[in-house]
């Protein structure tokens, strides 16, 4: 088999890595990641409103800028995709997976005239980080096509490449900020220390370009809110203790999902002995730092640590030259040895690419299990998960902030401000302002930029509220099983375990109430029903059905008064909601009465359930009539009362009302 023939098959089976894992729950291709939709809306409101803007409604800190992307060269991929009207989405993933087929060639620049020069790719396309990259729909993949291309330009002098690869990963990833500044010390050092091969120099001139490059965002940044550059050069200088500590869960939790750590012993063993070459000792310090800006700022994204996806190129030539080196010592053993762990990675790594079940009849789904739990502290409301299924959990996540995105374009109107911990898909799609919990998007008041993916995220929840958002996505909506009957339907713990008694409970209570909306599910095995999600409305909006009790010819009837004004361009939305219905007699017992007009003691008893309330033109919908109840024995009936109360939340919470408590007195 020849070289060429083997890097297409090598880019064969990335495709089918990638088509392989990135699935959502009937199978089909994906979603991109809810980050990488901050991108897509940067791209279409600079193509619709010309300007590089968060919300374009909004001033000040809250308006964000090009800075709410930490990537500005994958903006203009989003923005390309815009002008030319094609699928965003699809667009970055393809992107994404021509950068990572591209990738793979150029990491097969060395030892072209043995079978050791296919062994990045190997690496590379059996590593599920990288293919989870490839579809991720974020810039991790082209940021590697650029990392590699120069470390590539650099051994093997072009000029020309190495100056464009250098200036489009300054533009790509923040971590440039160090990463340039390497690669011009090391074009400095081979002015005083000669390489083996006793090449001519590469000029000074072809790292120029990228610092220009870095010279502009920072400039930008300077006077901007949004500083993903500066903020990483922050992360590098305060060397935060809490950052660094789950930077190195989170290293571990990359290493131990793959079959890399057998291999990193033959480039450090050969680096200590004198015998890695110099292109694979350059490799080592390059893989080393960016390894080092990641964990000193606390980590990245969860679904198989793609943060370290730009190195992995790097590290998998450091880990061939390595192999090389032992091979080369003539030793018959250390040959079988490498050629063992070379087959033991790539299995190991196969095996973190599936979710965890049995092999056969081998019963090891504990033991998967346990090995995909991470122990860095996942990102806000995901589990701890690693590997195919810390992927699923993305994908299922970002799948339902579209739907919530796609419900709010809808019902919303664009001048509604949302306040949510995700802003990415929601932003993307509803077109609403958004504001975003932990500052990412847009700087949130008193935030200090800690990552969101640290135990404890720093957020002034009271300060955010201070904004007065219309709406509050508290998020988390994938922590509970999706759950398909009213009866069943289960609240946000961080929402329902809060205590009845907090200071924070009551004022959310006085400024917003619970609304439950009806969000149609755009994928899964349920695709087209609808998935109960819930935010907070405020108040002042006054959207909030009435009721009215009434009862005529010894019937009683409650109706939702809940008109679309015709003169306002928002009308409303829709929302699910139970009738409770109470009956007070002349002792004071209250009694609760059932769908067919009975009175019960049983207090989880509702007149109605799965009650859906929209505004209408006629403005007045009928939700329940039946005989008027008879007292027990000896009593009279004095007081009936009805309320909207939100499904799966306990009535003695302050945010279970869905209206307000009207009665009739008899």
């Amino acid at each position: 088999m020849n070289r060429a023939t083997a890097l297409v098959l090598a880019m064969a089976a990335l495709l089918a890595h990638a088509l392989a894992i990135h699935l959502d729950e009937i199978r089909r291709f994906g979603t991109p990641y809810e980050s990488a939709h901050v991108a897509y809306r940067l791209a279409r409101n600079f193509v619709r409103e010309g300007v590089f803007a968060w919300n374009v409604r909004l001033e000040g800190e809250l308006r964000g800028s090009l800075g709410s992307y930490p990537s500005p060269l994958w903006v203009a991929v989003a923005v390309l995709a815009e002008l030319r009207w094609f699928s965003v989405a699809l667009f970055t993933q393809f992107v994404g997976m021509v950068s990572a087929f591209a990738t793979v060639a150029v990491s097969a620049r060395f030892a072209t005239n043995r079978v050791a020069g296919v062994i990045p790719a190997v690496l590379m396309v059996s590593s599920g980080c990288f293919a989870a990259a490839a579809a991720s729909g974020m810039e991790y993949s082209l940021a590697a096509l650029l990392f590699c291309m120069s470390f590539v330009a650099l051994e093997h002098r072009r000029n020309v490449w190495l100056a464009l690869g250098l200036a489009g990963l300054a533009a790509a990833r923040p971590e440039a900020v160090l990463i340039v500044p390497a690669f011009a010390v090391l074009v400095v050092l081979e002015r005083f220390v000669p390489r083996r091969d006793s090449a001519a120099p590469m000029p000074i001139w072809t790292v120029l370009p990228a610092f220009l490059v870095l010279a502009m965002l920072l400039g930008r940044e300077w006077v901007s809110a949004q500083q993903p550059y500066l903020e990483l050069v922050r992360c590098v200088v305060t060397c935060e203790g809490s950052h660094i500590s789950n930077g190195l869960a989170y290293l571990r939790d990359a290493l131990v999902s793959t079959g890399l750590p057998l291999m990193l012993p033959f480039p450090l063993i050969t680096l200590a002995t004198g015998r890695l070459s110099g292109a694979g000792v350059r490799a080592l310090a390059l893989t080393a730092l960016w390894t080092g800006l990641v964990v000193l700022q606390g980590g990245g994204p969860q679904a198989y640590a793609i943060a370290f996806v730009p190195c992995l190129p790097i590290l998998c030539v450091a880990i061939q030259q390595g192999l090389v080196a032992a091979i080369d010592t003539g030793q018959r053993y250390l040959e079988y040895v490498s050629w063992a762990a070379l087959v033991a990675t790539v299995s190991i790594s196969v095996l973190a690419s599936k979710y965890p079940g049995d092999l056969g009849p081998l019963k090891t789904f504990d033991i998967h299990q346990q090995w995909m739990t991470g122990k860095a502290h996942p990102p806000y409301g995901r589990e701890p998960y690693l590997g195919r299924t810390s992927l699923g959990q993305e994908i299922r996540l970002a799948q339902e902030l579209r739907d919530l995105g796609s419900f709010m374009k809808r019902h919303l109107a664009p001048h509604h401000t949302v306040l949510t911990p995700y802003p990415g898909a929601i932003g993307y799609l509803s077109g609403t302002q958004v504001l975003d919990l932990f500052g990412r998007a847009v700087r949130a008041p008193n935030a200090s930029g800690a990552p969101a993916w640290e135990e404890h995220p720093s957020a002034d929840l009271l300060a955010n509220l201070a904004l007065e958002p219309d709406f509050i996505h508290p998020g988390r909506l994938h922590v509970l099983p999706r759950l398909e009957q009213d009866a069943l339907i289960g609240i946000d713990p961080a929402l329902a375990l809060l205590d009845v008694e907090a200071p924070l409970t009551i004022e959310l209570a006085d400024d917003y109430e619970l609304v439950t909306l009806p969000v149609r599910r755009g994928y899964g095995p349920s695709r087209g029903g609808t998935r109960p999600t819930f935010v907070l409305r405020n108040r002042s909006l006054d959207l909030a059905p009435g009721l009215a009790v009434t009862i005529t010819e010894g019937r009683v009837r409650v109706e939702a008064h809940n008109r679309r004004t015709d003169g306002d361009a928002y009308g409303g939305h829709p929302q699910l909601a139970r009738l409770l219905i109470e009956a007070v007699d002349d002792a004071g017992a209250v009694r609760h009465v059932d769908p067919s007009g009975n009175l019960t003691v049983d207090r989880r008893v509702h007149a109605r359930t799965g009650l859906l309330i929209a505004p209408t033109a006629v403005g007045v919908t009928r939700l329940f009539e039946a005989p008027l109840p008879q007292a027990s024995a000896g009593r009279q009936l004095v007081e009936i009362r009805a309320q909207l109360v939100n499904p799966g939340v306990r009535l003695t919470h302050p945010l279970a009302p869905a209206s307000a408590k009207v009665s009739l007195r008899l």
